[in-house]
């Protein structure tokens, strides 16, 4: 069933986080997504599922025990060897090194690909660029539309432009890291549109409000830990500079308090992450 491995990309390096990434984030939506895989004659014991992008696989996780088998997806040594570690003693958990805009698997051989808060990984537009089509995304569509048997779903999970500018509390401490961010985030509506060009009909969006990093989110202190920070890999991508900046106003507690409660009225009006469900026709 598997192919050759494709070569290495241009993704972010989470080899010094790996470690620490399981415990700072949470599979959102895992109901929504069981709910999702349900709707068709095929029972979730009989489904393969493929975690494009899976990290140290918290989807995996939470859905290993209502599918009948999952392959995890991921191109990053140090979260595959959590992975492999996590799972090593379960059967029906496949975990497989591999390019997301290269699927190691055959066509038309997995009933869902996943992708969670993986495509801002892909892209890096260079200098502001406007109208970047975002090619390694469109590329993933087409090989998750590749991959599908006819009537397959693919999901993606990704946060929206306003979502990690309201709703994440932390990101005004770090505003040359989030401007980077939406530099390569691709917008939700573009991704949609993909979606239909790869061939997708019956695509749909949902925004989700649960929060992404689990209770210690709401933590004042969290962004002077390191282990913390690994949560969300924005923070990789401030400079020394602004991160000095970012711990120095971390310092006064009472302020990040008032950050949290205004970003918490946002998060609970648009969420924090906004699920794409598209479907292969049959």
């Amino acid at each position: 069933m598997f192919l050759a491995p494709a070569p290495d990309a241009e993704f972010e390096k989470y080899d010094t986080t790996a470690q620490h990434y399981s415990s700072t984030r949470v599979p959102v939506g895992t109901l929504f997504i069981l709910k999702t895989l349900a709707k068709d004659e095929k029972t979730l014991a009989e489904k393969t599922i493929l975690d494009a992008g899976c990290g140290t696989g918290n989807y995996i996780g939470a859905l290993h025990q209502k599918v009948g088998q999952i392959i995890g997806v991921d191109r990053n040594g140090g979260m595959l060897t959590e992975a492999r570690r996590r799972f090593a003693d379960m059967s029906n958990v496949k975990i497989v090194e591999g390019n997301v805009c290269v699927l190691p698997v055959e066509d038309s051989s997995i009933d869902a690909v996943l992708s969670n808060q993986v495509l801002h990984h892909l892209d890096q537009p260079k200098g502001g660029e406007k109208g970047f089509a975002f090619p390694n995304a469109k590329t993933f569509i087409s090989e998750a539309h590749r991959v599908l048997r006819p009537d397959g779903t693919l999901i993606i999970n990704i946060s929206s432009h306003q979502q990690v500018t309201e709703s994440f509390w932390y990101m005004s401490l770090i505003p040359g890291a989030l401007a980077e961010l939406i530099s390569r985030l691709p917008p939700v509506l573009l991704l949609i549109a993909m979606c239909q060009e790869a061939g997708f009909v019956d695509v749909m969006s949902q925004t989700e409000t649960e929060i992404l990093q689990g209770e210690a989110y709401l933590d004042p202190a969290g962004p002077l830990r390191e282990k913390w920070r690994a949560g969300d890999s924005t923070w990789a991508l401030a400079t020394k500079e602004e991160l000095a900046s970012a711990l120095e106003l971390a310092k006064n507690q009472e302020d990040m308090k008032l950050r949290i409660i205004a970003a918490e009225e946002w998060r609970k009006e648009i969420g924090q992450s906004t699920f794409i469900v598209a479907r292969k026709p049959r």
